[in-house]
């Protein structure tokens, strides 16, 4: 018995991720984010994804901050500079979610 919750549970989580993941791409911004990080080769600035989408740094920390919060990209602080002395937020899909992300950007 132990076990069909569990796989239940799965279901139910899945479903709500995909659930999740709709609800963010029917948002112009974010689905845009998230098509500019399905293509990047590597880790994007804020900045740099601000420029490709053409708003302001603040409105897309905003949409990242977001996505974030559904797991659906991974941020982690770097250095800006070659000095290494300022760092800034630097952003990738999450591995977990890329194939299921890349596959609702295709349709």
């Amino acid at each position: 018995m132990g076990m069909g919750l569990a796989m239940a549970s799965q279901k139910t989580n899945s479903e709500t991720l995909k659930l999740d993941l709709l609800h963010v791409m029917n948002q112009p911004t974010r689905r845009k984010v998230l098509e500019i990080l399905s293509k990047s080769k590597g880790p994007l600035y804020i900045k740099e994804i601000a420029i490709e989408i053409r708003a302001s740094e603040r409105n897309t920390s905003f949409h990242l901050l977001k996505l974030a919060e559904k797991e659906l990209v991974d941020g982690e602080f770097k250095p800006i500079d070659s000095e290494g002395g300022r760092a800034g937020k630097f952003y990738t899909l999450n591995p977990k979610r890329r194939p299921l992300v890349e596959r609702v950007l295709s349709v």
